[in-house]
């Protein structure tokens, strides 16, 4: 398979969909569905009013998080790490990850952008 340096779908849009299956398996083989699994590292918020982030809502994109695009980075462009990525702390080139909503009461879709 030849390796295309421009294409029209992110390399993030088609690894949702295989992490999105490998998450709900292994969910489903380590977690009890009565006892959803916590987001343990989303930091405390005012607006989640005690909700927790649990993995069910980040899936589902009800979750309250803020950033609702990435831009992605150039070839040979510095990547982030993830703690820097939801910090917002450079060379991320968005906005710190935060809880703005109460989790689960609205739906919001984080979409990849293009500059």
């Amino acid at each position: 398979m030849r390796h295309r340096t421009r294409s029209f779908m992110r390399g993030g849009a088609v690894a949702l969909v295989l992490a999105l299956a490998a998450t709900i398996s292994i969910a489903g083989q380590t977690q009890s569905p009565a006892k959803p699994t916590t987001a343990k590292a989303a930091p405390a918020s005012a607006a989640a009013d005690g909700e927790p982030v649990t993995l069910r809502r980040l899936l589902s994109h009800t979750a309250g998080l803020t950033v609702l695009g990435f831009p992605g980075y150039a070839v040979g462009a510095p990547v982030p790490t993830l703690v820097q990525l939801l910090d917002g702390v450079s060379p991320a080139n968005t906005a710190a990850v935060r809880i703005d909503l109460k989790p689960g009461t609205r739906w919001r879709y984080a979409v990849a952008v293009t500059k």
